[in-house]
């Protein structure tokens, strides 16, 4: 699978409310407007990385990890089964 390179869309400052201003190629790219909301989430190891993505976008990817889950989780079920006999 070949991957797109890191894009830089902008630089942020975080006001005296903690709030940063996302850069206007940045929310088209994530498909938010004002009102929107969006998840922050980055690895516990990297406390420097974070990422953004829409509410919707972050739903849908809990959507399909949890598809996932239950498949291993059934296909686990079926090789116990398998191995019980």
């Amino acid at each position: 699978m070949k991957h797109d390179p890191p894009t830089l869309y902008g630089i942020a400052t975080i006001g005296p409310k903690g709030q940063i201003v996302i850069p206007v190629d940045a929310r088209n790219r994530l498909g938010v407007k004002p009102g929107d909301k969006i998840v922050i989430v980055g690895p516990a190891h990297k406390p420097q990385f974070v990422g953004l993505c829409s509410e919707h976008a972050f739903k849908s990817i809990l959507e399909k990890i949890d598809t996932k889950l239950e498949d291993v989780k059934s296909a686990f079920e079926e090789q116990k089964g398998e191995n019980q006999k």
